[in-house]
């Protein structure tokens, strides 16, 4: 698949158990890509806001857990 064989060279060389997951990906019965975007505004709202996330896990689409 393209996708994971570009998957695979950039993220060649990552270390930690970056090798571990492109050794398994080839054989992912539920294999996912997709893009994530950034939006920059001047401001986000004028009044209240109330955030219900914090911004080290706004772009995460899974919950990632704290290396062991």
């Amino acid at each position: 698949m393209e996708q994971q064989r570009v998957l695979a060279e950039r993220m060649a060389g990552a270390g930690w158990r970056v090798p571990a997951l492109l050794a398994t990906m080839p054989d992912a019965p539920d294999f996912y890509f997709d893009s994530i975007c950034q939006v920059r505004v001047d401001r986000w709202s004028r009044g209240r806001v109330c955030c219900s996330a914090t911004p080290a896990t706004a772009g995460r689409r899974w919950p990632v857990s704290a290396p062991a």
